[in-house]
């Protein structure tokens, strides 16, 4: 069984959190601050959706987290995730790649809905 560590991941998701392109990092990093994700994540769609890949890496990493990271307003979306982290991917991110092969070798147990196949 492959495990990747929570560390690991947040340590290669701080990569992705550089500029999401069209939409100013700043504007983004401060919802994301003030714990407004919501915000953060309706700026970050609009700058995915036009394509950039820094913005797909971290929408995806957002909804793969969901309320593990960003707490109950912001609960976990797969299919979201997979979509976003997908379309990063395809722009050859090494972060999206990571996250979707990590993905993919969790089983699917009741109290584990990590992976590929959610």
């Amino acid at each position: 069984m492959h495990r990747t560590s929570l560390s690991a991941v947040l340590l290669c998701a701080g990569v992705a959190l550089g500029s999401p392109g069209p939409v100013a990092a700043q504007d983004v990093d401060a919802l994301h601050s003030a714990g407004k994700y919501r915000e953060a994540a309706a700026l970050l769609e609009r700058s995915a959706t036009a394509g950039d890949r820094q913005a797909q890496e971290r929408i995806g990493m957002m909804y793969h987290y969901g309320e593990a990271l960003y707490g109950p307003d912001f609960p976990r979306d797969s299919t979201r995730a997979l979509y976003w982290l997908g379309q990063a991917a395809e722009q050859a991110s090494v972060v999206a790649r990571h996250i979707l092969s990590a993905r993919a070798h969790v089983p699917a147990t009741p109290g584990n809905r990590s992976s590929a196949s959610n």
